[in-house]
């Protein structure tokens, strides 16, 4: 791992595993002087990147996983042979969203779960296989919005009621025999403001 100064305007830059953290390049011995070229490095930066690759051309997991703490987009740069199990979870943890450029052999139960809890909208990188009543109401819990992607059939109206309360907007999303009296009881009676 590598402590740059002065890169992207801010005082730190890290990279790890030949990876910037903010994101903006991938590094490796072959392709690093096209990166400068296009992002138009400092000669000292030049440096210190080529220093750091010579050092060490394959950068341990465990750094790769540091550098996510600096930044949860930094995962999506990554290449699928770098995007382990343990690097999906640290992505996931960082930010649920991730869960799109989680490769799906690794998008288990917990993960998803995981992912849901943290950003509900995360739902529609789900597989159809992972999708339970548990996860959907998670989702929804945490992003009503997220009742879009919930399947009709697991859809509830205690779901759907939550949805509504977090914003009318979700209505579209309720079916019509889910829209009962008791439904718009509950929905007065949690969020009476929606009516006004």
């Amino acid at each position: 791992m590598k402590i740059l100064r002065h890169h992207h305007g801010s005082n730190t830059t890290v990279i790890a595993g030949g990876f910037c953290a903010n994101g903006c390049q991938i590094f490796d011995q072959p392709n690093a002087e096209a990166v400068f070229g296009t992002f138009r490095v400092s000669e000292q930066h030049r440096a210190d990147v080529m220093e750091h690759l010579a050092a060490s051309e394959k950068d341990g997991e465990r750094e790769l996983i540091f550098a996510l703490t600096f930044d949860h987009r930094f995962f999506r740069m990554l290449p699928a042979e770098k995007r382990t199990l343990n690097m999906c979870f640290a992505a996931v943890g960082q930010a649920g969203h991730n869960l799109r450029w989680v490769p799906e052999a690794y998008k288990t139960a917990e993960l998803c779960m995981k992912a849901v809890q943290d950003d509900g909208s995360a739902l529609q990188y789900v597989p159809a296989k992972r999708f339970t009543p548990e996860l959907c109401a998670a989702a929804v819990r945490e992003r009503g919005s997220a009742l879009k992607f919930v399947p009709p059939e697991l859809r509830t109206a205690q779901m759907c009621v939550g949805a509504v309360v977090d914003s009318t907007n979700n209505l579209s999303y309720v079916a019509e025999d889910l829209k009962t009296n008791e439904f718009w009881h509950e929905v007065c009676t949690k969020a009476p403001w929606v009516f006004k």
